[in-house]
């Protein structure tokens, strides 16, 4: 038996060599029609289900595409003239300078200093009310090297990142175990955790807590890529440090808000902040917030996947603590300087559809893709069973025709968008 092939089409006679091309024709003894019958058999099942395995492999393919975890989010643009923040009030305290953290609180707000040149020795926390006035102080009951930021998780506990390894100010300090600070809802001294970078050390100012009370640092990263990273459950006390993972990256976006560090500073993630109704989770740098919807619970999904709205934070003279008002509906920042520090309160631009919702959407579009696969094979069972037998050709003997079925290729990876 000899085989040939030709536009895609293979045919094997049984009465000799014979050669075929789109027309089916045979060389050999045979005819035009006989060929023709033979061809329209062996492809009738396949015309009624290939379109609709076509268009489910189609389907699926888009859903692994477009599921595919973004390493650069696409970020709406900022306000084309956002409203000027209004000052809550002014921090005046002497002790209360270098600030890099904030929370909001029913009686007012708590906020942090870490190691910098305003602030050489770290004092703690302080606790202050809803004029800015400190009522209240916590310490650290050994010394902490450098807290970063606040956060609260999902059950109400506060923490404090001692995460800080800016070699500028401590150029012999770079540590890839860092520790996180449980304060007491007792008035007890705070509680260390520690954890562990699994690559080395990082520079990290902006922590978070996930709906399951996991940790999730962001490093301040000089490449514009900030790494995030979290633990594989939430935090115990135990003889080691707790090892941390890298569970994605979030790259801001150059976006030409003015702040003291120009394009380097709108690259530099410095404070995060989840709202209390844990509805959205912001990320900022020294020129912008960026917020998602949270819908879905998965902050890491949120960040990596979805797309932010951005939230100028212009002029600010070093901004790197955020947090959410106790409604959920406003950000709140302070800078790390000398001092007067003033509080800031800005409306943050409205988050587009967030992971929630996109996710909602790319399992349907899974579910379809299949379903029509499953359609499809199901079909062709049906039409095979049911296709009657080719008329044997004048030897006696089949010709067999075998069709190639096209390949589905994924649409090309479209390029980043304005959130690169």
């Amino acid at each position: 038996m000899d085989r040939h092939r030709q536009a895609g089409v293979v045919v094997a006679s049984g009465g000799g060599t014979s050669r075929a091309g789109t027309r089916g024709y045979r060389a050999r003894g045979g005819s035009l029609c006989h060929n023709r019958r033979v061809r329209r058999a062996h492809t009738a099942g396949r015309t009624s289900w290939q379109p609709a395995l076509n268009g489910g492999l189609l389907a699926a393919v888009l859903v692994a595409v477009l599921a595919r975890p973004a390493d650069r989010p696409t970020a709406a643009p900022p306000q084309a003239a956002p409203p000027a923040p209004a000052t809550v009030c002014t921090i005046s305290d002497p002790r209360a300078v270098g600030l890099s953290g904030l929370l909001a609180t029913p009686t007012g707000y708590l906020v942090q200093n870490g190691r910098t040149p305003a602030a050489p020795e770290p004092v703690g926390v302080f606790v202050l009310d809803h004029s800015c006035a400190v009522t209240d102080t916590i310490a650290y009951p050994h010394g902490a090297i450098d807290p970063e930021d606040l956060a609260t998780g999902p059950d109400g506990t506060v923490w404090v990142a001692d995460t800080g390894d800016t070699d500028v100010i401590h150029p012999h300090l770079r540590r890839d175990t860092v520790t996180l600070w449980r304060l007491s809802h007792h008035g007890a001294p705070p509680t260390p955790f520690p954890l562990r970078y699994p690559d080395g050390p990082h520079d990290a100012e902006a922590l978070l807590f996930d709906a399951g009370n996991r940790p999730i640092l962001v490093t301040k990263d000089a490449t514009g890529r900030a790494g995030l990273y979290t633990t594989g459950a939430p935090l115990r006390r135990g003889p080691q440090p707790a090892l941390l993972h890298r569970a994605g990256t979030f790259i801001p976006a150059r976006t030409g808000t003015r702040n003291p560090f120009g394009s380097l500073g709108a690259e530099l993630v410095t404070g995060a902040a989840v709202a209390p109704d844990r509805s959205w989770v912001t990320l900022r740098t020294y020129a912008d917030a960026y917020t998602w919807h949270t819908s879905a619970g998965d902050l890491i999904s949120a960040i990596t996947t979805a797309t932010p709205a951005i939230t100028p934070l212009p002029d600010e003279p070093q901004g790197e603590a955020i947090a959410a008002t106790t409604d959920s509906r406003a950000l709140l920042t302070v800078s790390d300087q000398a001092g007067p520090t003033r509080l800031l309160r800005y409306t943050p631009a409205a988050p587009p559809t967030g992971a929630g919702e996109a996710g909602h959407g790319l399992a349907a579009a899974a579910a379809a893709g299949l379903f029509l696969i499953a359609i499809g094979l199901f079909g062709a069972r049906l039409t095979r069973r049911r296709a009657p037998a080719p008329d044997p050709g004048p030897t006696g003997r089949h010709s067999q025709a075998v069709v190639d079925l096209a390949t589905v290729k994924p649409p090309p990876t479209r390029s980043p968008g304005a959130g690169t």
